[in-house]
C-alpha cells in the first residue's frame, strides 16, 4: 500500500507560544486560520466536495501496491499533496496562490502520464539535475504541449479538461498575468489620488467560491489522468462512478 507520512496529530491543539500574533507574519497565519474555520462553517457543501475528492485521492494510493509503475506512483502521492495544499491556500481565502498550486497538481499528473511505459522519458527527467546538458533535454522533453497532446491520444475527454485547466489556473494566478491581480484588487477614488486595496486573504464571495470551484476541477482532472496510467487500478478502487458523482454539476 502507499501512503503519505504525517507525524502524529497532539490531542488537542497547542497553546499559541509567547509573542504569537504580535508581528505580523504570525497575525497572518492567525487570520489565514479564521478563514479555514469559516469557510468549513459556511461554505459546507464545498468544503465537503474537496473532502470527497481527497478521500479518492487516499483510495486510488490504497490500490497501487506492488505496481511496476513507480515513478507515475510517487508523482500521484505529489499530486495529492498539492491537491492538499490547493485546497487549504484556498479555503483559507490565499485564492492566487491556490490556482498556482493547483497547477502543480495537474502538472504532476501530466507528467507522470507522459512518463508511464516509457523508460527513456523517465531516464531523462531522473538525469535533469546532472548537468546542464541534461537540464537542457529534460526541458525540451517535457513541454506542456506533447503532455497534453499524450493525454488527447489516451483519453480525449479528460484532455479538453486538463487543457482548459492548465490554461486557467495559469490565467487565474499561477503566472502574474492580469487575473492574478485584477481579480483580488479595489480602487477607490478620492478628491486627490487613488487608493488600491489588493486582498492577500479573500472572504466568502465570487472569487473564492470560483477558486473552489476551480480546484475541485483539477482534483478530478488528476484522477482522471492517474485513472488512465492505472486504468485496472482505477477500477477496483470504485472510482469510474465516484468521478460521475463528483463532476456532478461542474
Amino acid at each position: 500500500m502507499v501512503e503519505e507520512k504525517l507525524p502524529n496529530p497532539p490531542q488537542e491543539l497547542p497553546k499559541p507560544p509567547p509573542g504569537w500574533g504580535q508581528d505580523p507574519l504570525s497575525e497572518f497565519f492567525d487570520v489565514a486560520r479564521r478563514n479555514l474555520f469559516a469557510t468549513f462553517d459556511t461554505l459546507r457543501p464545498e468544503y465537503m466536495r474537496l473532502s470527497e475528492i481527497d478521500r479518492a485521492f487516499r483510495s486510488f494510493l490504497d490500490k497501487l501496491d506492488n505496481t511496476p509503475e513507480v515513478v507515475p506512483t510517487f508523482l500521484l502521492l505529489r499530486a495529492h499533496a498539492a491537491y492538499l495544499a490547493a485546497v487549504r491556500l484556498g479555503v483559507a481565502g490565499e485564492t492566487v496562490e491556490s490556482y498556482m498550486v493547483q497547477r502543480g497538481c495537474i502538472e504532476a499528473a501530466l507528467y507522470a502520464l507522459f512518463m508511464a511505459n516509457h523508460p527513456e522519458r523517465q531516464r531523462i527527467w531522473r538525469e535533469r539535475d546532472q548537468g546542464e546538458p541534461q537540464r537542457k533535454r529534460a526541458r525540451n522533453t517535457f513541454k506542456p504541449k506533447p503532455m497534453l497532446d499524450a493525454v488527447r491520444e489516451k483519453a480525449p475527454r479528460v484532455h479538453r479538461a486538463a487543457a482548459e485547466l492548465y490554461e486557467w489556473t495559469i490565467e487565474q494566478g499561477a503566472h502574474p498575468n492580469p487575473g492574478a491581480i485584477f481579480s483580488n484588487l479595489k480602487i477607490q477614488k478620492t478628491e486627490s489620488h487613488y487608493l488600491f486595496d489588493l486582498a492577500y486573504l479573500v472572504p466568502d464571495g465570487t472569487v473564492l467560491r470560483s477558486c473552489l470551484r476551480a480546484t475541485m476541477q483539477v482534483g478530478i482532472c488528476a484522477l482522471n489522468i492517474f485513472g488512465v496510467i492505472f486504468p485496472d487500478r482505477f477500477r477496483t478502487a470504485g472510482l469510474a462512478a465516484d468521478m460521475a458523482n463528483l463532476s456532478r454539476g461542474l
